[in-house]
């Protein structure tokens, strides 16, 4: 697989939904907060802090620190990596708490814009780079599940792309944006993803996700593979397991 490819792959699991760490357990009602992640070969754990209202305020790992400060119409995330020149994305929020624009204040000074687009159950189903107004990501809404299936430039400029997403049915998703306490990104799928495909210029790749539940059925270890080759395993921890 090309570099550049599989460090697309990777960051985009990223973004699916993929950081971070957290403070407490809401209980019954309430999502599960996940406290910890180890990622096997790691020697950083994930660890992550929560306000009252079930918010992410910190997400750290060695040396990067993430930092989330809420406003009435606004949240502010501070990325610093090795004590370096911080990255800001500062995000405009409506009278529901989601996020419908950014601003991304890079460490190198560049500025970039973005606009979010939800349906009315809170399902992101555009992204825009309003920097760049041909780049930008379409999502389909398919069974409560949010799939992204298109995208006219790749975030490493490989070209245009087209990522598929299937579920795994009857499994209620615990490491969802509500359980990184960041609701203000809008709704995350119902279900545990079970594998999702990209369709680059250079060819087609698969990873399939394979999980592990605790007792009270939240993922504790999540696997990664492609071509039966594990790309990433990692271990979940929750506030309020014991």
């Amino acid at each position: 697989m090309h570099s550049k490819h599989f460090q697309f792959i990777l960051f985009f699991a990223f973004l699916s939904g993929i950081t971070a760490s957290c403070h407490k357990d809401t209980g019954p009602t309430g999502p599960r907060l996940v406290k910890s992640m180890n990622i096997e070969g790691s020697s950083c754990q994930i660890n992550c802090l929560y306000d009252d209202e079930n918010r992410v305020t910190s997400v750290t790992q060695c040396d990067t620190v993430e930092s989330y400060s809420y406003y009435d119409d606004s949240i502010v995330y501070v990325r610093t990596v090795g004590g370096g020149s911080p990255t800001r994305y500062i995000y405009a929020i409506n009278d529901k708490g989601i996020a419908t624009s950014g601003i991304k204040v890079a460490s190198d000074g560049s500025v970039t814009n973005y606009t979010y687009t939800y349906d009315a159950n809170n399902d992101r189903i555009q992204t825009t780079d309003n920097t760049n107004p041909n780049t930008f990501v379409t999502y389909t809404i398919e069974n409560n599940n949010v799939v992204q299936d298109s995208s006219v430039s790749s975030l490493l400029g490989a070209g245009n792309y087209t990522i598929s997403r299937i579920y795994y049915a009857n499994t209620d998703n615990t490491i969802g944006y509500a359980n990184f306490g960041k609701t203000f990104l809008g709704s995350s799928s119902a279900n545990f993803k079970k594998a999702e495909s990209y369709n680059t210029q250079a060819g087609q790749y698969t990873i399939n996700y394979f999980y592990e539940l605790d007792h009270l059925n939240g993922v504790s270890r999540r696997i990664m593979k492609t071509n039966d080759s594990i790309i990433e395993s990692r271990e979940y921890e929750y506030y309020g397991s014991d």
